[in-house]
């Protein structure tokens, strides 16, 4: 016959309080996070007088020098286009 030792048998109650109480912890730090990071996104809102906005030039890839027509005229139309807009538009 095997003979094994008994153990005596642990309460799982030990184990399972733990659980529970990383569980709850966990739960607790996401929201907490959570509304701080909720409370944080929200930026006022500050009205500016006027809108400034930057439009950088495109570099011509082409290599070709003959092409550079190409990338100053995208960008002058860029900027044509965005001072058209009003400047309820642009935010």
């Amino acid at each position: 016959m095997d003979s094994k030792p008994v153990l005596p048998q642990e309460s799982r109650w030990p184990q399972f309080l733990m659980l529970a109480l990383a569980s709850a912890l966990t739960l607790v730090f996401t929201l907490v996070g959570y509304v701080g990071w909720r409370r944080n996104s929200r930026c006022p809102t500050v009205e500016f007088g006027h809108v400034m906005l930057a439009v950088l030039p495109f570099e011509n890839l082409s290599g070709d020098p003959n092409e550079d027509y190409f990338s100053d005229g995208l960008t002058e139309e860029i900027i044509m286009q965005l001072g058209a807009l009003s400047p309820d538009q642009l935010v």
